[in-house]
């Protein structure tokens, strides 16, 4: 049997403000380096592992140049909360819901997904590299196929806190790295994930 990987293609929507305009709404700060994880809060997708890098790298005094955006709805967000609030890292984290996703994007530095479990080839990834942005991703499912290591990103082990950390300093702390990333992943973007690219591998297969 001969098999053949199609992959997804998406088309990319508008923004409908301008990132001063978003960040202003969500109270995200200016001149800091945005890292944003858009999913559902459960438990398959990694939230507690980053929350405690996260907290591990502020009590290090490294998180002072960044802020990180969680989206998401779903059956951990009481736990998130308190989370946040019980380690008191409001001061580098929110909790938000958006309807209009690409302002958040737009808004976005890098991209983090931490996924442990039941992950299939995520739209968020593509959707990132459309827009220019690196993505931390777990080594999990499809997500493997989507990053190209130190290129377009990064790919780590499932709940693996200490190299969730070093991931991040990585994107924090070397700004010509996170930019070429960016500007690489949306090159792959175009090549591989545009909904004319898929369409047409579809019409070609079927010839």
């Amino acid at each position: 049997t001969k098999q053949r990987t199609l992959r997804n293609g998406i088309n990319q929507r508008p923004t409908t403000m301008s990132v001063s305009e978003f960040k202003k709404m969500y109270s995200i700060p200016e001149g800091k380096i945005v890292f944003s994880t858009i999913a559902n809060l459960e438990e398959r997708k990694g939230h507690r592992y980053l929350l405690q890098a996260i907290k591990e790298l502020r009590d290090d005094n490294l998180l002072l140049d960044s802020f990180f955006v969680l989206e998401g709805i779903g059956p951990n967000e009481r736990y998130i909360r308190q989370y946040i609030e019980n380690n008191e890292l409001s001061d580098c984290v929110k909790l938000i819901s958006v309807k209009a996703i690409y302002d958040l994007y737009a808004a976005t530095d890098v991209t983090i997904l931490p996924s442990i479990a039941n992950e299939d080839f995520p739209n968020v990834i593509i959707e990132s590299m459309g827009m220019g942005i690196p993505v931390i991703g777990t080594r999990i499912a499809g997500i493997p196929e989507q990053i190209v290591p130190d290129m377009t990103g990064l790919i780590i082990p499932p709940a693996d806190i200490p190299q969730i950390k070093k991931g991040i300093c990585k994107m924090l702390f070397n700004e010509d790295f996170r930019k070429a990333c960016g500007m690489y992943a949306k090159l792959i973007f175009e090549e591989k994930y545009t909904s004319t690219k898929s369409v047409e591998k579809y019409i070609a297969l079927y010839e």
